[in-house]
C-alpha cells in the first residue's frame, strides 16, 4: 500500500475556541489518550517509542520541510511492539528525550487532527493529511492540511516546526 502524508503544526491559544472551531467545520471527535514519548538518538529523522493508554508503537520516522508544511517518510512503524522489541531499544539506543502530553484525536475525512497538550505547558494543534493508493496528489493534500487551518482561523505566525524536542 501507498501511504503519505503531510503536516503542519501551530501553537494555539485556547483548547476550548479550537475544539469548537473543529466542530463547527465536522470534525469528529475519535478519543482522548494519553502519551509518553520516548525518543532516541539516530543519524537520520526521529526514533521514537510511544506508550499511550491506546496503543503503544516504536516508529523511526523523517519530516521533510516543504515550504510551511512537512512531508513524512516512515522508515519503521511497528504498533504494539512485544515486551522484547522495547526492551532491545532502551539496551541498544542513546535515549536523548521524553515528553508526555494529552492529546485529543479528531477526525476529518482523510486529516486527522491532534490537540496536543504538553504536561510542560502549551497548547499545539497538528494536521496530518493522509494519502492512500495515490487517490490524491501531493499537491492536493498540501491544499487540504492548509485549508483545514485557514478554516479554523490558524494564521501563518502561530505555525511551529512539528515535533517537541
Amino acid at each position: 500500500m501507498s501511504y503519505i502524508d503531510f503536516t503542519l503544526k501551530a501553537v494555539v491559544d485556547s483548547q476550548p475556541t479550537i475544539e469548537k472551531k473543529l466542530q463547527e467545520i465536522g470534525a469528529n471527535f475519535i478519543a482522548e489518550d494519553f502519551q509518553h514519548d520516548f525518543y532516541f538518538k539516530v543519524p537520520k529523522g526521529k526514533l521514537k517509542y510511544r506508550k499511550s493508554t491506546i496503543r503503544s508503537l516504536i516508529t523511526h520516522y523523517e519530516r521533510i520541510k516543504i515550504g510551511e508544511i512537512e512531508k513524512t517518510r516512515v522508515f519503521r512503524y511497528d504498533l504494539n511492539p512485544s515486551n522484547r522489541e522495547i526492551d532491545l531499544l532502551f539496551e541498544t539506543s542513546e535515549l536523548i528525550g521524553e515528553i508526555k502530553k494529552i492529546r485529543k484525536i479528531f477526525q476529518l475525512k482523510n486529516s486527522t487532527i491532534h490537540l496536543d497538550l504538553p504536561v510542560t505547558g502549551g497548547i499545539f494543534l497538528e494536521i496530518e493529511t493522509k494519502g492512500f493508493d495515490g487517490s490524491k496528489s501531493e499537491n492536493e493534500l498540501q491544499v487540504e492540511a492548509k485549508q483545514i487551518f485557514h478554516r479554523i482561523g490558524i494564521v501563518p505566525d502561530q505555525l511551529v516546526e512539528t515535533g517537541y524536542l
